[in-house]
């Protein structure tokens, strides 16, 4: 075994590691290197997985926060001008939409008229759950639930604890679009045999902003809308999967690392020798995937635990 220390040329730069490539471990200042280069790719990684779900989540906090809409109640966006907080919006429909918390609600109805509307509603990571361009009573209920049974009624489980509900009013007439949609119902299960009016909100050109945001700002809108809905097992590869059983219902916590031991996870244990002699010389490093999202920062996301294989 060489007794020097050896450089490798690599993409993110030297590295030089004690003995040789073959038989060493990085040495302590490149194993910061190191750490800091895989915070940097999974906090790319991580970000480009998120988009979706980060998108409808924003739009979901601007419903709330912005226009004061509660889950059910409808938001309409009458012209070029409400819409500019959406991403992918025509210049020339009026739209609307809710987002309902079915975890809070439980099974809630949607009522199609016999109009010119066309609706569909979609999971919190953007995926249709079901077409509604036909009148008739739509019902969704929360995953993993079982299912409500109503007659005349087209039934659906939702693969997210939210969901959004989006309409197009394709009336020419003003007068006649606002009469569509008043039609429109939404309301509890329990509340089938009496349907309360559905409120609706006008946008009544408010800045809004329906696109992720940017920065931290980014991380913390994807640690909340993981920390509320369940994680496919498609998605298992993004979640540090002990991390999250460890700080079940914790927030994003962001920190500096400290100058001793940048990086503490809990060991994980590895036959070879030279995963021996890693554990030894720096045994904060030895553990499996850690998250952390940008260089000189920490961050952890905590979701709960998978409900349903999706």
């Amino acid at each position: 075994m060489k007794n020097a220390k050896e450089t490798v040329n690599t993409r993110i730069g030297k590295l030089s590691f004690t003995h040789d490539f073959e038989n060493g471990y990085p040495t302590e200042e490149r194993q910061q290197k190191l750490f800091n280069e895989m915070d940097f790719q999974r906090a790319t990684q991580a970000y480009l997985w998120g988009l979706p779900i980060v998108a409808l989540a924003q739009w979901q906090h601007e419903h709330e926060n912005v226009f004061g809409a509660k889950s059910g109640d409808i938001v309409l966006y009458r012209d070029y001008a409400d819409k500019a907080g959406i991403l992918t919006a025509n210049a020339t429909t009026p739209y609307a939409g809710s987002f309902i918390n079915l975890e809070k609600t439980g099974p809630i109805v949607i009522d199609m008229p016999e109009a010119d509307v066309r609706g569909a509603t979609h999971s919190m990571w953007q995926i249709a759950t079901a077409a509604m361009t036909e009148s008739g009573r739509y019902i969704f209920y929360p995953p993993g639930t079982e299912a409500p049974k109503v007659e005349n009624a087209r039934v659906f489980e939702s693969p997210t604890n939210s969901i959004f509900f989006a309409i197009r009013l394709l009336s020419t007439d003003e007068a006649q679009r606002d009469k569509d949609l008043a039609a429109i119902k939404i309301y509890l299960l329990s509340e089938i045999d009496s349907a309360p009016e559905t409120k609706v909100i006008d946008v009544a050109g408010r800045p809004w902003q329906g696109w992720q945001p940017r920065g931290i700002g980014y991380f913390e809108r994807l640690a909340d809308i993981l920390g509320r809905e369940p994680v496919a097992e498609r998605d298992r590869f993004f979640i540090n999967a002990e991390a999250a059983r460890d700080r079940e219902g914790q927030a994003l916590r962001t920190r500096r690392p400290p100058k001793a031991h940048p990086r503490r996870c809990g060991a994980r244990r590895r036959g070879d020798g030279q995963g021996k002699r890693l554990r030894e010389a720096a045994p904060h490093a030895a553990g499996g995937i850690c998250q952390g999202f940008a260089m000189g920062d920490r961050y952890s996301l905590a979701a709960r635990p998978a409900t349903r294989d999706l």
